[in-house]
């Protein structure tokens, strides 16, 4: 392709199914003001909503 991988970055746009993610995860952060991102992603768990952060 021509494109050396030191230049190239990736669309960090939003995908389709993240606005309902998002939201959910401001609902817990406005029910839990106190929470980090540990206790976030513990909750979605627990809601059954893993979110796999990288």
């Amino acid at each position: 392709m021509g494109v050396a991988r030191s230049i190239f970055y990736a669309d960090s746009g939003l995908k389709p199914g993240d606005a309902a993610i998002i939201a959910e995860i401001q609902a817990i952060t406005d029910e839990f003001e106190g929470y980090g991102y540990r206790r976030v992603d513990a909750e979605l768990r627990h809601r059954e909503r893993p979110i796999f952060c990288v």
